[in-house]
């Protein structure tokens, strides 16, 4: 139970799923009091997600709305899971399936399961945070908030949050806080996401230094944001792009160079982030990648050895994602392999086409060949 209330998301959301699990084998008689207990700091905590996702609802599509609204899912999810341990668990559940599913007409259908199995007092907490309704319309967005919101996430050491703010900002805004940025160096200076962020985007301030995208080396916040293009991991949200971040690494590569032979152990996935590489399996080229690209994920997924060799085309800069970091990765979050596998099958049923392709190309020159020879050609 007292891992419910962590401060660690991830941990919480697995504590609040053990709950569930023990719920249906022998009940929870007499953890009401506590459970409501959990529900009210999670209600608060999704009350106060609200907010902040009105604070910045002009960057929905920036790091910190993609941040905040994963958060919110997360938190309705966890909302959903200690409402089934107070009431009927199977209403609950299908009432939780119909509002994520993401049509209107479920997501009605999932208020009346709620409406229908809630006490009044619950009903009056829960579902106006679940229509969106709650305290989001008078939200004040305007550049003090946003600047209090960040020395707030900074305060609370809350790096992620923080460093995806800080990504975000106009050089201007940036200028103008930085005296109450300087004020607050204690706490960040301690904090190694939101430090590096922050001496990046100083370093780069100018409208015009765009160029820091072709620095030498990438800062963790960028190699998220580049990471988050890149097709294999592009349905994941920014807490399971931080982790393959954290531990990756920047590597450029020479045109002509090759990266991997076909047969080797695989130990990393390469992720295109300039340049263009040719996949090859003897004697046929299978595939060019492209920058938004990946390779070697299927041969380190399955155990296998190399598939194909890669070989660099154009000058190239990769970020590679350690095996060791990736299975972290997928621990902490199950869901994460599921959106990987579903982005992984339709590369391999590319790459099965191509390769039946090439096969009955093949078959057809050297029938040809035949048939030349047979006539005396």
């Amino acid at each position: 139970m007292q891992y419910a209330e962590n401060q660690n998301l991830t941990l919480r959301f697995q504590a609040i799923k053990g709950l569930n699990r023990f719920n249906r084998r022998q009940g929870l008689n007499g953890y009401r009091p506590r459970i409501q207990q959990l529900l009210e700091k999670e209600i608060e905590e999704l009350r106060e997600n609200g907010q902040q996702m009105a604070v910045f609802s002009s960057n929905a599509d920036t790091l910190i709305g993609s941040l905040l609204a994963q958060r919110r899912r997360w938190g309705q999810e966890r909302v959903f899971s200690l409402l089934g341990l107070m009431y009927d668990q199977n209403a609950v559940q299908k009432a939780y399936f119909a509002f994520s599913d993401g049509s209107a007409h479920l997501f009605d259908t999932a208020l009346e399961l709620l409406d229908s199995v809630l006490d009044l007092e619950h009903k009056r907490r829960v579902i106006p945070l679940l229509e969106n309704q709650a305290d989001e319309s008078d939200a004040d967005s305007s550049q003090t908030t946003r600047k209090e919101t960040l020395l707030r996430f900074i305060k609370q050491k809350d790096q992620l949050a923080a460093a995806a703010i800080l990504a975000d900002l106009q050089p201007e805004e940036l200028g103008q806080w930085r005296r109450d940025l300087e004020g607050s160096a204690e706490s960040w200076r301690e904090q190694s996401l939101v430090a590096e962020t922050l001496r990046w985007r100083y370093r780069f301030m100018q409208a015009e230094a765009d160029a820091s995208r072709d620095a030498d080396s990438l800062t963790t916040i960028q190699k998220l944001e580049s990471l988050s293009k890149v097709n294999i991991f592009s349905r994941l949200g920014p807490h399971e792009l931080l982790m393959l971040a954290t531990s990756s690494s920047v590597q450029d590569y020479p045109a002509g160079e090759t990266i991997y032979k076909e047969g080797e152990t695989a130990h990393h996935i390469y992720n295109l982030i300039k340049g263009k590489v040719e996949l090859r399996r003897e004697p046929d080229q299978i595939e060019e990648v492209l920058p938004g690209g990946s390779f070697g994920a299927l041969a380190l997924l399955s155990g296998q050895p190399r598939f194909f060799s890669a070989r660099v085309v154009e000058p190239t800069r990769c970020i590679k994602v350690e095996k060791e970091a990736f299975w972290e990765m997928v621990e902490d979050y199950p869901s994460a392999a599921r959106a990987i596998f579903e982005v992984l099958s339709g590369q391999i049923l590319t790459m099965m086409g191509r390769l039946s392709d090439q096969k009955e190309e093949g078959q057809v020159r050297d029938q040809r060949r035949r048939m030349t020879g047979e006539r005396g050609w």
